[in-house]
């Protein structure tokens, strides 16, 4: 807010006749008689050449400036004293919120991932003509395979990554695994179990023959029996990135004890896998190995006939059992 302008006075060196009715706004200042009293009488008809007119700020009007500057002043001081108190109140607010304790609905809690299904059941139960028999069994390959070291403390898993390369863009992460069960290292499989309707699933276990066309022909020591343990199988214990030195799940069930021969495969009883959860489980040199135990390759799900370690899901629909 600018302060109004201030009224003005109209001083003038001469006298009052020479520029008509005398105003009140207007002082005269007229020159020594000294020097009047030799001016020609057109002197006071014509003004002078170099006489001046000057303005002079009233008394009045100063007062006034000076009362609108002060009203600004104390608009200013209101608005900032405002704002600093809302300021003050939001941020006792946010502290008080962050102090309150929320419950929660138990069944949230439990919901660590929602499904993406969401009432797809209802839809296959109201269709009186579905068949289901016509959904053949799956192969589901690991995403994570890891080992552990028997030296290690805490089961910490450390992932192979020496096939993995890096250009321009980033690292690619190859579908390769490294499967290694010794007396010196055990490994863990994490399945990740996505299909709608699939939830029958076996462990399968399937050595590669040296022929298969591996990259790497399977390393195997006669005799060598591998315990297959079901670990402890929930999203808090997932592993993210077995390279950065995770910790393994604790062991949960002895699922089966399996003789290991070149082109043997080897199913568990089939057991029950919703989707949207995970599976992990673990392969380590039995107790009953005669000799020294050894089992080692590579694998991934491109290779035909499939071999290693994977998990083959079956229809769980009604009606849909093969």
């Amino acid at each position: 807010m600018t302060p109004p302008l201030a009224r003005s006075t109209l001083v003038c060196w001469g006298p009052p006749s020479n520029i008509g009715v005398k105003d009140p706004r207007v002082q005269y200042h007229l020159p020594p008689l000294s020097q009047s009293s030799n001016m020609p009488s057109a002197f006071w008809k014509e003004p002078m050449a170099g006489y001046t007119l000057a303005m002079t700020q009233d008394v009045n009007d100063t007062i006034v400036g000076e009362k609108a500057t002060n009203c600004w002043s104390d608009h200013l001081v209101m608005w900032s004293s405002v704002g600093t108190l809302c300021s003050t109140l939001i941020t006792l607010l946010m502290v008080a919120l962050s102090l309150v304790n929320y419950t929660y609905s138990p069944a949230i809690i439990q919901a660590e991932r929602p499904s993406q299904y969401i009432h797809l059941d209802s839809v296959f139960r109201n269709n009186h003509d579905r068949n289901a028999s016509h959904h053949t069994p799956i192969m589901n390959f690991p995403d994570i395979v890891a080992q552990i070291e028997a030296h290690s403390p805490g089961r910490l898993v450390q992932q192979d990554t020496s096939r993995q390369w890096r250009t321009n863009l980033g690292t690619v992460f190859p579908d390769d695994r490294h499967l290694i069960v010794s007396s010196k290292a055990s490994t863990v499989l994490q399945f990740f179990h996505l299909d709608y309707g699939m939830e029958y699933c076996s462990l399968a276990l399937s050595i590669p023959q040296p022929s298969d066309g591996f990259e790497s022909e399977a390393k195997l020591e006669n005799d060598t029996v591998v315990d297959v343990w079901l670990l402890q199988s929930n999203w808090s214990n997932r592993l993210i990135r077995a390279s950065s030195g995770e910790i393994a799940p604790k062991r949960k069930t002895l699922v089966a004890s399996v003789p290991i021969r070149f082109g043997d495969h080897f199913m568990t009883d089939r057991f029950h896998c919703p989707s949207g959860e995970l599976s992990l489980f673990e392969l380590s040199c039995s107790p009953s190995s005669v000799g020294a135990c050894h089992v080692e390759f590579w694998q991934n799900g491109e290779i035909s006939p499939s071999a290693g370690a994977y998990i083959v899901q079956e229809c769980s629909l009604e009606g849909g059992e093969a």
